[in-house]
């Protein structure tokens, strides 16, 4: 049984590669109210036009309230706001999936120094609009942000054995103490892997691959690029070991060979050598006519297994933090002298100094025993705060004592989920062994070879995690990831490829099948198949680029593409029917792509940055024997340039 090595997989997304920047706006509300007023109308509208000149960008809109209320009240009123603005960032043209919207109601108050309180109100009446969005500097900005997969980094150990399964499906096998370092001394403990995969033109893009080997046209059935490191040194395979490399299932070509990618040190793509290694085609068993030997896999006895009952409780709600009491306002005594004593404009002139200061001092004195109530009820109300304020240091040490509590009740249903997820899926792949033995002694001498071999086939692969987001919300309700996120939990995404716990008997039943197998499609093809059907295998010698590709050898009409240019502008030429990508040649004030099969259908893709904005230009290129094209850009975001690159898939 194949065993995919356990280890640590960092994904690295190249974010670094370009600038990413933040702004932040603020739209304000009147008290108790969720509509737009007409500031916060210009400035959505603003904002919206302002995206529409993004060429990538993300979006977050966070709903606040005033203290005013109470704390549910809040919570609805806040998540009111954040939908009315979203709902109208959405009429304006943002769409939907570039926004992520939530609220914290009176949860995160701003403080102003304002002696008007209703000012500092105001002020947290609010929805926060959070942009993010990419400056694009340079075409390499571009290209490295058109791909969202990760470069795939594996930290691992040189004395055992390496069996990678990639993001994309490619497997990856090299022997234990393969690695050397330049000097030829043996590698122990640690060793880092990079590895890049490209299967579509935008993974091209990306890693500024071409499909040439000097001036030949190749059709690409996959690059890959390994980098090995350890303590921070560069390393390679040692002199007679090999790594196997098996690209993913797809609908496979004869006459593939092996080639390694050269570096000009020119700031040109990558250049193809061939290794003069022909690459290995596992074959479909269909057509084969020579009959199994079955009567090994009937001697296997499988019995039936109870169906695993999932009884994981729900989960309780997380503790409710407790609120802050309010720190109640000491009145201030004014001053005599800033007493203001309201007169009209006759009473200014008629009356005297002295009736004036008389006045002055009644008010005064009507301030004074104000002050001396507002003291008092002061006095009263802070007594409250003193022990509120005790309480809630209390109940606050036995909150952050139950969030412990909690996040650990949280991590044991987690392991039990988990727990109950591996039983399925043992007793799934038991119980298809089971039935699959039953169906071979009902139906083997009626039914052709090739459907029963299809009732074996789930031990040939590993199965994929079954969907755990049921058992989650099981659990959890349907916020289990906010949950998961409150305390500090990644729940394992659904559709992992897994390799089962096989029980004895299955694991018996795997091994005579694949014997039996095998020795089948050796008599009969001369080869023996490796462990997938319908893909590329092939052993490599080295690290750093390595493409499974064949030269196209076309024998007919060639013509010439030229290219009016600016300076800034890249161009590439893309096949349509086969998989192949190529970038041209400058000649003089041109770009000039030559010998170019006349009758192959292809696009003319460009690309540029003006004013940080990405500009893209694609044509198909008409099938003519010399064509001169005059590129006219126009703006694009990354996701429109993914699907035009998406799009010419062949």
């Amino acid at each position: 049984m194949k065993k995919f090595i356990t280890c640590i997989i960092f994904l690295f997304y190249l974010s670094f590669a370009y600038t990413q920047e933040i702004e932040s706006h603020f739209v304000y509300f009147d008290s108790d109210q969720s509509q737009l007023n007409d500031d916060a109308l210009d400035l959505i509208e603003n904002l919206s036009i302002r995206c529409a000149s993004l060429s990538d960008y993300s979006m977050e809109i966070i709903g606040h309230t005033d203290e005013d209320g109470t704390h549910s009240y809040n919570d609805v009123l806040a998540k009111k706001r954040a939908s009315r603005v979203e709902a109208h960032l959405m009429g304006m043209g943002v769409p939907a999936e570039r926004m992520t919207v939530q609220s914290y109601g009176e949860q995160q108050l701003l403080s102003f120094e304002y002696l008007d309180q209703e000012i500092s109100k105001s002020k947290n009446r609010r929805v926060e609009i959070i942009l993010s969005f990419v400056v694009l500097e340079s075409m390499e900005d571009l290209l490295t942000h058109l791909e969202t997969d990760p470069v795939q980094f594996y930290s691992l150990y040189s004395e055992e054995t390496i069996d990678l399964l990639l993001s994309h499906g490619t497997e990856i096998k090299i022997p234990a103490n393969a690695f050397v370092f330049e000097n030829g001394l043996p590698v122990e403990g640690m060793v880092e892997l990079e590895i890049k995969e490209a299967f579509n033109y935008n993974q091209f893009l990306q890693h500024d691959l071409t499909c040439m080997s000097d001036d030949r046209l190749l059709e690409s059935g996959g690059m890959l690029y390994v980098g090995a490191t350890a303590g921070g040194e560069k390393i390679r395979l040692k002199e007679g070991t090999e790594m196997e490399i098996r690209y993913p299932l797809q609908d496979v070509k004869e006459n593939m060979e092996l080639f390694y990618g050269e570096s000009t040190g020119l700031e040109e793509p990558v250049n193809w050598a061939v290794a003069e290694q022909p690459v290995g085609i596992t074959m479909s068993s269909a057509g084969i006519d020579t009959d199994w030997d079955w009567s090994p896999i009937l001697e296997v006895e499988i019995e039936k297994k109870d169906y695993p009952r999932f009884s994981v409780r729900r989960m309780r709600a997380k503790p409710t933090k407790p609120k802050a009491p309010y720190e109640p306002r000491k009145p201030v005594l004014q001053k005599k002298e800033n007493i203001h004593v309201p007169l009209s404009r006759w009473q200014k002139f008629m009356y005297s100094d002295q009736k004036i200061m008389t006045l002055r001092d009644e008010k005064f004195n009507q301030h004074v025993d104000d002050f001396n109530k507002a003291m008092a009820k002061y006095e009263r109300k802070y007594d409250v705060y003193e022990k509120a304020k005790d309480e809630y240091e209390i109940n606050l040490q036995s909150y952050f004592s139950d969030v412990k509590e909690w996040k650990n009740e949280v991590q044991l249903k987690f392991d039990e989920i988990q727990k109950y997820q591996e039983e399925y899926r043992n007793y799934n792949y038991h119980m298809s062994g089971y039935h699959a033995l039953r169906f071979l002694n009902m139906k083997k001498d009626s039914l052709d070879q090739e459907k029963l071999e299809a009732m074996f086939s789930f031990l040939l692969y590993s199965t994929p995690e079954s969907n755990s987001i049921p058992f989650y919300q099981k659990v959890f309700g349907k916020k289990f990831r906010s949950i998961f996120r409150e305390a500090d939990l990644n729940y394992r995404s659904s559709y992992n490829r897994y390799e089962q716990n096989l029980s004895p008997e299955v694991a018996e039943l795997r091994t005579k099948f694949n014997q039996e197998r095998r020795k089948h499609i050796f008599l009969n093809k001369e080869r023996i198949s490796s462990r997938d059907l319908g893909n590329y295998t092939m052993t490599s010698a080295q690290l750093g680029w390595i493409n499974c590709d064949r030269f196209t050898n076309y024998t007919g009409e060639r013509k010439q593409v030229a290219v009016n240019y600016q300076p800034g502008e890249r161009y590439y030429l893309v096949f349509n029917d086969i998989k192949s990508m190529i970038q041209p040649r400058r000649e003089g004030d041109r770009l000039v792509f030559n010998n170019i099969p006349k009758d192959m259908k292809t696009t003319l893709v460009g690309l540029k940055i003006e004013n940080e904005q990405a500009q893209l230009y694609y044509e198909h290129v008409p099938f003519e024997k010399e064509v001169s094209l005059q590129p006219q850009f126009k703006s694009a975001t990354i996701s429109e340039i993914q699907e035009v690159m998406q799009s010419l898939e062949g």
